[in-house]
């Protein structure tokens, strides 16, 4: 038998790739668990989104985000909600004093 060492970053990168590799065939083997991760509820895409839920009933009635209906309840594209975050500025470079956001002045 053959000992082979390596280096511990080059060990978890590998495990990574293993896994993500792991979940694909996964996701395969159940083609309904891949539906159902294109879809979340309210809760979850507020919580994706980092926003509270009225928030999200805001964004509903102004047309930003659309929720498809299933029985009595709200159903958001996965693909939709991160759309959606790219498009928001990061307000963390936001100056009080100028009020502009650095890149959206």
């Amino acid at each position: 038998m053959e000992i082979i060492t390596m280096e511990k970053q080059a060990y978890q990168r590998l495990m990574e790739k293993i896994d993500h590799i792991y979940e694909g065939i996964k996701g395969l083997q159940d083609p309904a668990s891949q539906i159902e991760r294109q879809w979340c509820t309210t809760a979850e895409a507020a919580a994706i989104m980092g926003i509270n839920e009225r928030t999200l009933y805001r964004y509903r009635q102004r047309g930003i985000l659309e929720p498809k209906k299933v029985g009595n309840k709200n159903f958001f594209h996965v693909e939709a909600v991160n759309k959606l975050i790219g498009l928001r500025p990061d307000f963390s470079n936001y100056n009080p004093i100028t009020k502009s956001i650095d890149g959206f002045k």
